[in-house]
């Protein structure tokens, strides 16, 4: 491997340890930003959609537009409001999601198939994941950002360990 595809893989996994060090170390803030940083996101992309309707090229461009810069400003001035619907939305989700699975597990055990206890245990396990969302929105946050810091912390830790190591 080339000594300079070495570093910027080094430099990811020092990237990924830092990130999930500050997601774990610092949760609400890490809401914040993220929050903040699709705002940003939102507003410029509606910005980019009303100029392109100045300019004549896409009349149709300024609802889209409007719209997005408007989502933009209400992350920005509300990030707590909208952090609050992720957990919500990501809840009825998982739910839905472990429901399809548990169904699908017992039609495979009816098929006498092989795994689909493991399936059905996955199914509870997202089910359960998902009314803790729905019920503890604020919590599930802060819980999820460290789950997700602890992950990237992981990962960059391996890699690095990796590539320092084998390498």
């Amino acid at each position: 491997m080339g000594s300079k595809i070495k570093t910027i893989q080094i430099l990811q996994a020092a990237g990924y340890i830092l990130l999930g060090l500050f997601l774990v170390l610092k949760p609400d803030t890490s809401v914040r930003a993220i929050c903040y940083g699709c705002g940003v996101i939102a507003a410029a992309y509606g910005l980019l959609h009303v100029l392109q309707c100045r300019k004549g090229k896409a009349k149709g461009e300024l609802i889209l537009g409007v719209i997005f810069i408007a989502l933009g400003m209400f992350c920005l001035i509300t990030p707590q409001t909208v952090v609050s619907f992720l957990p919500f939305l990501l809840g009825v989700v998982l739910m839905l999601d472990g429901i399809s699975k548990i169904q699908r597990a017992l039609d495979l055990r009816v098929l006498d198939a092989i795994g689909w206890g493991k399936l059905l245990t996955i199914g509870i396990l997202l089910m359960i994941v998902g009314v803790a969302l729905l019920f503890n929105p604020f919590g599930a946050v802060k819980m999820t950002m460290v789950f997700f810091g602890a992950c990237l912390l992981i990962d960059g830790a391996l890699d690095l360990l990796f590539l320092l190591i084998v390498l």
